[in-house]
């Protein structure tokens, strides 16, 4: 017992004393005190760096491990620093074949301090070798050994390592390097928490695992994997990233490219894999949050999605080819053309390769107008532009895209209806002046109003057309004053250019080209057909807005069709019977919507005329002129019936109620054919007839009708009647020609008032009866005469030849016949006697 309490005891106390030694040990390392310094010197002198460590250890599978390490320049500028530099060497291939295997590195929190553009300093060669404890040789590189690309592939990393050193695996962990352009400058980058591990195997393979964080307040992690055969050239690596921001150094690297990206959150994941000694294959794909892009002028901020494949170039240092696509969500556009400043809430695929954009399915808004886009942007150079753009929309939010100059032109009309919009950009970006901008409009149901102007027209469907060359209207059918209207018209922005016009309607027919030059037109050539009027002419017109027209011309117009079509302005031409083709000159001058106001000249002619459905005239002529709303005819004639009319007319149309003033002749008119036409009978009433009237009032209102005149009839056959059979039955005497009296002549003087003609001095005469008449005849044909009978001239010359109480008697019997009160109608007159 007293035996095992002594062993005990003293492998109690062995414990401990080699305890305290193996505290000393870990605190001192395996070179205390000047030896340590001895150890430094040396080291400074083969690296001609500063170096200070705090202590060397030897501990079983970790190798010789140096602790807190720190390297600097002669300046004391800190190059790299360590917490620990382990390196685990196996020693049992040393002694047995002089082989330095080294089976890993490991470095704790290494920081470096790496310089983009350091100052070159000389540094003297290093030594052949080195001598350690022992004084066993240590083979270092040769001076003529090569390191080139073919013994890296060969040899792996052993290629930068003396002979006889084989290096197995590298392990960082938590390292850091700070990024300078020099020494002395700001840091550019800080890559912190480098936790990495490498490893090297035979034939030269290297194997990548790790990830690091960049920024001394991390804003991006960065995980690696991946391998590389060095003898093979051949290499596949995956990276992932994810960053809060876009780094200034990243900024500036970017400065060149025509996509540049500015500001973004994202996250990146990069597939590289070689594809020769130069070449490498990737496939990048990235989420892109807050993201903001520049691309040539235009700025796109918002949430991107992104994936682009390819072939990069270490040699050239350039991407050898490429495509890829952008997949937009919530998309802002600014500054994208001079025309186009932006776009909002953009979603869609824009593709790209080398020198080329195509924009898929692109949707978006434009000043509050959503539209829809396809198209190619070629050339990063010349930016040549091929897009079109959809929109359907109201007619008043797509109205908001046309220029500015051609919406003038709109000014004072008011818009409604659906539209849909198509324009196509096709140009250079870079000379955006030049951009070739077709818009096309389709329009249903459409609704335009202009009430200054009187206009409401409504139904309207239409394609209209703007591009460099004008402003064009197709297809376009609109409703206006209960009336169906189709327009084609053709706007031309060049004054050389000229323009088009056609209207129609089912009465109206027009179509004209013209110049325009400023704010006026010149009318080439122009056809107006309507309500029975075809017009050929030419002249000016001025005012686009509110148009004058200065023009003149070839007219016909088809009477029919006139009295026709203006029957609702002027009723009286329902009932007139017009019929027959006028033809002549006209010149005119107003505003087109304003007739009434038009200062109007016409001479024209008919062969033949027909008045009433029945009576015609022929060689018809007249002169016309309009000028303050008083339309005057100085002069119209014609011939007819063996005769000839004619006559001035004025009209007066100041008010609704349009006055009128005419003076009317007939010469030798045949009553026989012109009785015969004007009530289509059978009639025998014949002879010559001459007139001259007056006669004014306002039409349409036959109470207003006042005038004069005078009738003349001879060489006729009247009427013939029984009436005065008893006068040829007197006593002692007999009347011969009395029993059947056929009147031959008529002369009156009448007058013109209240819907009836009057006279005072109506005279028929026959060769046994005179009958002068004293009433009216209404303009219904009703009758109301006074009629005084006597024997003709005739009859009493023929008495005072038979002699005898002859005289006498016819004298006395004329004396005693009664007067008759004439009433009824012209074709049934009633004749009652009135006793005296």
């Amino acid at each position: 017992m007293k035996s095992r309490k002594r062993i005990s005891r003293k492998f109690i106390i062995g414990a401990g004393i080699l305890a305290v030694f193996f505290a000393l040990y870990l605190h001192l390392g395996l070179l205390p005190g000047k030896s340590k310094n001895y150890a430094i010197q040396k080291i400074e002198a083969l690296t001609d760096k500063k170096v200070l460590f705090s202590k060397i250890l030897y501990l079983p599978f970790e190798g010789l491990s140096f602790h807190d390490v720190k390297v600097t320049d002669k300046k004391d500028l800190l190059i790299f620093s360590a917490g620990k530099l382990a390196v685990n060497v196996r020693l049992i291939p040393f002694f047995t074949d002089k082989k330095i295997i080294i089976q890993s590195v490991y470095l704790d929190t290494p920081v470096y301090e790496f310089q983009t553009d350091p100052r070159k300093t000389v540094t003297a060669k290093p030594p052949v070798k080195t001598q350690i404890s022992g004084q066993i040789d240590v083979p270092v590189v040769s001076d003529r050994r090569k390191t080139g690309l073919n013994a890296l592939q060969e040899e792996g990393p052993e290629a930068f390592l003396p002979e006889n050193v084989y290096l197995e695996q590298i392990e960082i962990r938590n390292g850091r390097v700070t990024v300078r352009n020099d020494a002395s400058g700001q840091v550019l980058e800080e890559i912190n928490s480098i936790n990495l591990r490498v490893g090297f195997q035979k034939p030269p393979k290297l194997s990548f695992d790790g990830s690091v964080r960049l920024g001394r307040s991390p804003y991006a992690t960065i995980s690696l994997k991946g391998h590389w055969d060095l003898k093979k050239a051949g290499y596949e690596f995956y990276l992932d990233t994810k960053s809060d921001f876009i780094p200034p150094w990243l900024l500036d690297y970017q400065k060149k490219h025509f996509l540049i990206l500015k500001e973004s959150r994202f996250r990146l994941n990069t597939h590289l894999k070689s594809a020769g000694e130069t070449l490498a294959l990737f496939h990048a794909k990235a989420a892109l949050t807050d993201a903001e892009i520049l691309a040539g002028s235009g700025v796109y901020k918002g949430r991107v999605r992104m994936e682009v494949q390819g072939t990069f170039d270490f040699e050239t240092r350039r991407f050898d080819r490429y495509r890829g696509v952008f997949e937009l969500n919530d998309v802002d556009v600014f500054h994208l053309t001079k025309t186009i400043d932006s776009l909002e809430n953009l979603s869609g695929q824009i593709r790209f390769q080398p020198d080329l954009l195509e924009f898929v399915d692109v949707k978006g808004i434009y000043k509050e107008v959503p539209f829809q886009t396809d198209g190619r942007l070629q050339s990063f150079k010349e930016l040549n532009l091929d897009e079109t753009i959809r929109v359907q929309s109201h007619i008043q939010q797509v109205l908001v895209l046309v220029p500015e100059n051609q919406r003038k032109l709109l000014n004072g009309f008011s818009f409604q209806g659906d539209c849909q919009a198509v324009t196509t950009v096709k140009g250079s970006l870079k000379t955006a002046d030049s951009l070739k901008i077709d818009y096309k409009l389709h329009v249903e149901n459409g609704v335009i109003a202009n009430p200054v102007r009187k206009i409401n027209a409504d139904r309207i469907s239409a394609d209209i057309l703007m591009n460099a060359s004008g402003f064009k209207i197709e297809h376009s059918r609109f409703g206006l004053n209960s009336r169906i209207y189709s327009l084609e018209a053709f706007v031309p922005k060049k004054p050389e250019i000229p323009g088009a016009l056609s209207l129609s309607s089912e009465d109206l027919r027009l179509k004209a080209s013209y110049l325009q030059t400023g704010n006026s037109l010149d009318i080439k050539n122009a056809r107006l057909e309507a309500r029975g009027i075809a017009a050929d002419f030419r002249g000016k017109a001025y005012d686009v807005q509110d148009l004058y027209c200065d023009v003149s011309g070839h007219v016909e117009i088809r009477l029919d069709k006139a009295a026709e079509g203006f029957s609702k302005e002027a009723p009286f031409l329902k009932t007139a019977g017009l019929a027959g083709t006028l033809k002549g000159f006209f010149s005119l001058k107003g505003l087109w919507n304003r007739p009434l106001d038009w200062e109007l000249k016409l001479d024209a002619g008919s062969p033949l005329i027909v008045i009433g459905k029945k009576i015609r005239l022929t060689g018809f002529e007249m002169q016309a002129q309009m000028k303050n709303r008083i339309l005057r005819i100085p002069v119209f004639r014609a011939a007819g019936y063996q005769g000839s009319v004619g006559g001035e007319v004025i009209f007066n149309l100041l008010k609704p109620d349009v006055y009128f003033n005419a003076k009317l002749y007939a010469n030798e008119i045949d009553l026989h054919p012109f009785v015969r036409d004007l009530d289509n009978s059978k009639s025998e009433v014949a002879g010559r007839m001459i007139l001259q009237s007056a006669l004014s009032g306002t039409l349409g209102s036959e109470e207003t009708f006042r005038g004069n005149g005078l009738v003349s009839i001879h060489d006729g056959r009247l009427f013939k009647t029984e009436l005065f059979k008893s006068m040829g039955h007197l006593p002692f005497v007999r009347v011969e020609g009395l029993d059947l009296v056929e009147f031959t002549s008529l002369n009156a003087s009448f007058t013109v008032s209240d819907k009836r003609v009057w006279t005072q001095d109506l005279r028929l005469l026959s060769e046994t009866v005179d009958l002068t008449l004293e009433g009216s005849a209404g303009f219904d044909a009703g009758l109301d005469f006074t009629m005084d009978i006597r024997y003709s001239d005739d009859v009493i010359r023929g008495t005072y030849d038979t002699g005898g109480l002859v005289p006498f008697v016819v004298q006395q019997a004329e004396n005693s016949i009664s007067q008759y009160r004439v009433s009824g109608t012209l074709r049934e007159p009633k004749y009652d006697k009135i006793l005296i």
